[in-house]
Parts: structure tokens; sequence; C-alpha cells
């Protein structure tokens, strides 16, 4: 890329095709971490999409926890409670381990100004499209995007 490097911002949906498998053996999220340690990707996550994920790891992690109690009894005579314990925050562990291998860099929507998102909530400006009038999840997504690239003078971005 010739020196270049593309700031790269994922959106909740593509991690979701995914099945938020952020497991080393993923050879997507794998290439994607060998792209960023050639220096010609930089990952940079939104605090809202990281806590989104996040909270949808440890909704699953608690299903699991929900299924497994109801067949505790059987499991516990096979599988020690630490290494039940260890598999169910695997998931969660699998993506912070994503975000350090990554050099992901989240960034803090705390700086956007709520008012620049319900001015494009009221003139029905993107993210908030007749479709989509809710999106404010998406609306702090995209200020955070356009706030980054502000502050690092980039000229392009992806999203």
């Amino acid at each position: 890329m010739g020196g270049i490097i593309l700031t790269v911002f994922i959106d909740t949906n593509v991690y979701k095709k995914l099945n938020f498998n952020f497991d080393e053996r993923n050879s997507i999220f794998k290439s994607f971490i060998n792209i960023i340690k050639k220096k010609e990707v930089k990952n940079v996550i939104i605090s809202v999409i990281d806590n989104e994920i996040i909270t949808h790891l440890n909704r699953r992690t608690e299903e699991n926890r929900k299924c497994i109690k109801k067949y505790y009894k059987w499991i516990s005579d096979v599988i020690s409670d630490e290494i039940i314990e260890e598999n169910l925050n695997k998931e969660l562990e699998d993506y912070e381990k994503f975000k350090r291998n990554s050099l992901s860099e989240v960034i803090d929507v705390k700086d956007i100004n709520p008012e620049n998102v319900l001015d494009k909530y009221f003139k029905r400006n993107p993210s908030f499209e007749d479709s989509k009038q809710n999106e404010f999840k998406d609306a702090f997504f995209i200020e955070g995007i356009l706030k980054y690239a502000e502050d690092n003078c980039l000229n392009e971005f992806l999203l």
C-alpha cells in the first residue's frame, strides 16, 4: 500500500455475521491481524461497538451458564467446575485477546455532542433515514468516526 495506513472501523453487523467468533483460529480475524501487523491497516473500535460486543458475549455466557445448570449434575460428574467456568468466559477472553492482537484503539464517544446527533435525528439525516428512525447507537458510532477522523487529520477512512 505504499506506506499508507488505512484506518478501519468495523460495525457490529460484521462481527455478528462471524458469530462473534474471536478465537485466534478464526481465519478472517487471523488474516486481519496479519494485515495490521504489516502496518497496512489500523483497527479503531468506537466504544459503542465495543460495549455492544461485550454485552452480547456476556449475554451468551449467561445463556450457556443456564443451559449448563439445567444439566449440571451430569456435567459436573464429568467436568470440573473450574474447567466449566474457564470455558464459559472463553469468548470474552478471545475478544479481549483479539483487541490486543489487532492493536485496537478503542475510542470513547463521551465527547460527542448529543445536540449534533439530535439535530440529525430531527432533520432525518443519516443515520436516521425514515426506515431507521431510532438508530441512536449508529449515530454515535458515525459521530465517533467523524470526530476521530477530524482529530487525526484523516482524509480517507473505511466504514
